[in-house]
């Protein structure tokens, strides 16, 4: 259990709520009351040669990065020496800068009275493909990773991936917060974190190309035995994903994009091939992958990405090796009975159990077990069944 306590800027600790004049006010002055601000994230760093931090975000552009726990060394005078380290704190905002500016817990960098008490820094132009009124910090995209010795924060924004490098060296006063990586990537609906392999996934929406998704034609046998020729067709819109890797002692790695929701197929109602297009894009919306329908785990200590109902109409479990060592990724499509249903996102739920991947589906009212290495094995015996746990 960690417990700290820190002096913060007022416009951080306090927000200002200005309200009109009543309506008896003669002069008609407004009143200004002081609300409590709540971080809208906070997340603990792990420990580096005893130096622990916390990083808080207050809006969805700006963090500040505060040193909350320090090394006891025992040796007089040192610690005087450190409470000058425990006095600066960073901000980062990318509205206006990505580069971290240190102050005293007290301040905030470039803080202009004389234009507005709001102001927290002098906008600057677009860099690291960062647009400032435009990019702003995905949902949770706050991510401390240690790599040894070595700690860095990690900032998923929705136009690019930012690295910072903090010097947790044992020399008092002597940490910095340093801007070290920039990954742009188009613009992001979601990320992916597996903390024990350090890989980051981020998911992008992209048109699919509609004129093969019109083309698939499937010849099916109908109860009598006559064939019966089925028109499907996917969905306009698919998820890209970019991976990155942050490997102990070696460079951040990059894989091969890859593509989710590309096979979820959507059957062709020929007695509505005339209907408008509206109807037929709000039909193809509900087919569209969505960041719910996406997990990244880590089993036999390889990474895979887990597409849910990957076939089309909540069928199918869609899995991606994610492979550091070889550069590389492995796509295998395990088809299984409806798991989630057509509307309701959350309908199916992944879980591990040791290397074991299952999914419970509400729908169903059963509990499907993965083994993933049978999937994945490239020799010549008969795979295993995959296990369904019904409702007894």
């Amino acid at each position: 259990e960690i417990s700290v306590a820190f002096s913060l800027p007022k416009q951080l600790a306090n927000v200002e709520t200005r309200l009109d004049a009543n309506d008896d006010d003669t002069y008609g002055t407004e009143r200004i009351l002081l609300s409590r601000r709540i971080p809208t994230l906070a997340k603990f760093s792990p420990k580096v040669n005893g130096l622990r931090y916390l990083a808080l975000q207050y809006t969805p552009t700006m963090v500040r990065v505060i040193p909350v726990e320090r090394p006891s060394t025992g040796v007089k005078g040192v610690g005087e020496d450190y409470a000058k380290f425990d006095n600066k704190h960073w901000t980062i905002d990318l509205d206006h800068d990505t580069n971290p500016v240190s102050t005293s817990p007290d301040r905030l960098p470039h803080f202009r009275d004389s234009i507005s008490n709001r102001t927290l820094f002098a906008k600057s132009v677009s860099r690291d493909c960062v647009i400032p009124g435009d990019t702003t910090i995905i949902g949770g995209g706050v991510l401390w990773c240690n790599r040894g010795d070595s700690l860095e924060l990690i900032i998923v924004a929705s136009t690019a991936v930012i690295v910072y490098n903090l010097n947790t060296t044992h020399k008092p006063g002597a940490t910095q917060i340093t801007k070290t990586l920039v990954f742009p990537h188009v613009p992001a609906s979601s990320f992916y974190y597996e903390p024990i392999s350090r890989t980051l996934v981020i998911g992008s929406y992209k048109s699919n190309d509609t004129d093969k998704a019109e083309t698939l034609h499937r010849e099916i046998s109908d109860t009598s035995g006559s064939l019966q020729e089925t028109k499907y067709k996917f969905p306009r819109a698919i998820m890209e994903m970019k991976t990155l890797f942050f490997p102990l002692d070696a460079p951040v790695g990059i894989l091969p994009t890859f593509a989710v929701g590309t096979l979820r197929e959507i059957l062709v109602d020929q007695g509505k091939k005339n209907s408008s297009t509206e109807g037929s894009a709000d039909d193809d919306n509900m087919h569209v992958v969505l960041p719910t329908d996406i997990s990244v785990v880590n089993l036999y200590g390889s990474v895979y990405c887990v597409e849910v109902g990957s076939l089309g109409s909540g069928r199918g479990i869609g899995l991606t090796e994610l492979d550091m060592e070889r550069g590389a990724i492995r796509v295998r499509q395990h088809n299984t009975k409806m798991l989630k249903g057509p509307t309701a996102t959350s309908e199916s739920q992944i879980g591990l159990i040791d290397n074991l991947l299952f999914i419970f589906s509400k729908e169903e009212k059963s509990t499907l077990f993965i083994d993933v290495a049978d999937i994945f094995s490239d020799d010549k015996r008969v795979h295993r069944e995959s296990i369904d746990v019904g409702d007894s």
